[in-house]
């Protein structure tokens, strides 16, 4: 025989051996486990509508674990674009700067394509993008410290980057931002 826990906020219980995780335990026991069934003979019109709000409950119950799952997942696959869009940028972005000199060639250039047309940093804004994607997604203290520090770092990199591109280049574009485009 299995071993019932108690795993939900309900206090239903379900057996072990089946969902011994306890988020899935929890919906396993909103979706599958119902109240047991009412008699099957009612003799007044008050009972018959008791049994009617609690089949109408029982439904509600299933339909809200299913939204709420549902939910979850497109605001994880909302968070996860984020996080996936700033990463995109940021590897453009190295693309571009890694190819501005042939083989052989010595001097600088001027980045162009892409982020870059609106801003310096363009893979400094991809980061921040990807790394504040991934503190959205995982909605934890950790995540987004990481976030904020690495924010402050590279907005600290993309100020001396910028500041360096204007004073080695007299045609730098005037137009461009920092790090966000249009804004900073």
């Amino acid at each position: 025989m299995s071993e019932a826990v108690d795993c939900d906020r309900w206090g239903r219980t379900v057996p072990k051996d089946v969902y011994p995780h306890p988020v899935l335990c929890d919906v396993f026991v909103r979706v599958v486990v119902t109240v047991p069934e009412e008699p099957q003979m009612h003799f007044s019109a008050k009972e018959d509508l008791a049994l009617a709000a609690s089949a109408s409950a029982r439904a509600t119950a299933a339909s809200s674990a299913n939204d709420d799952l549902l939910e979850l997942a497109r605001d994880l696959v909302l968070r996860m674009v984020l996080f996936i869009c700033g990463m995109v940028v940021n590897i453009h972005s190295d693309y571009i700067l890694r190819n501005l000199r042939e083989p052989g060639e010595t001097g600088y250039k001027i980045p162009r394509g892409g982020l870059f047309e609106y801003v310096s940093g363009a893979n400094f804004f991809g980061e921040i993008v990807e790394w504040s994607g991934f503190a959205i997604a995982g909605w934890s203290i950790p995540g987004a410290a990481f976030a904020v520090f690495t924010f402050l770092v590279l907005l600290s990199r993309a100020q001396q980057h910028h500041q360096w591109y204007i004073e080695k280049f007299e045609d730098y574009p005037k137009s461009r931002k920092i790090v966000i485009p249009f804004t900073y």
